[in-house]
């Protein structure tokens, strides 16, 4: 997210703790549908599979971070921030000027539920080519990917979206292609 946000990019207002400890932020922001709790690591490199939740009740989170720090040691780096109500989500992949874009509602991507639209953009040119099930995104939905298909231009990565029931838009995660070994 350290590269989302340096891009410009709207990003959840999330922290970094290294343990249970550091947690000190809980009553400064408002989670009325509580937390995202996101492992990485703290050399990079692929982190699928790390440990994560959604949906974390306050009181809850520093057992949480107790656990995945468990896990994963010390070498562990762990991301907090407030759940959304979703209502569209996807990725966006990018390689070379090529872009796929998938989404569903709610958070079905995230959770591995089979995805029922695909989207095939062109970088270069910004034009759909193809759609295959249904439309769910709206213009100010496409204003906001493509221009985070802009601002990530030259980086081949994958990177998680959302947008809010309030109508707010952020990208949540990004992911280096390099990291996953051959796409």
């Amino acid at each position: 997210m350290i590269e989302l946000r340096r891009r410009g990019l709207p990003c959840p207002d999330w922290r970094v703790v290294r343990n249970a400890s550091e947690i000190d932020f809980l009553e400064d922001q408002n989670a009325p549908l509580g937390w995202v709790i996101r492992s990485c690591l703290e050399e990079g490199g692929n982190e699928l599979g790390l440990p994560w939740r959604a949906y974390v009740q306050k009181d809850e989170v520093p057992r949480v971070v107790n656990q995945f720090r468990s896990a994963l040691g010390s070498k562990g780096l762990f991301i907090i921030y407030p759940c959304w109500n979703s209502v569209v989500s996807g990725n966006l992949l990018l390689r070379g000027e090529d872009v796929i874009l998938e989404y569903s509602k709610g958070f079905d991507t995230m959770v591995g539920v089979t995805i029922p639209t695909n989207v095939v953009l062109s970088r270069s040119s910004g034009n759909v080519l193809s759609v295959h099930g249904n439309h769910w995104l709206n213009q100010e939905d496409m204003a906001f990917l493509e221009e985070g298909v802009a601002r990530l231009h030259g980086l081949d990565c994958l990177t998680e979206w959302s947008r809010a029931a309030d109508g707010s838009r952020v990208f949540f995660d990004l992911r280096l292609l390099r990291d996953f070994g051959k796409v």
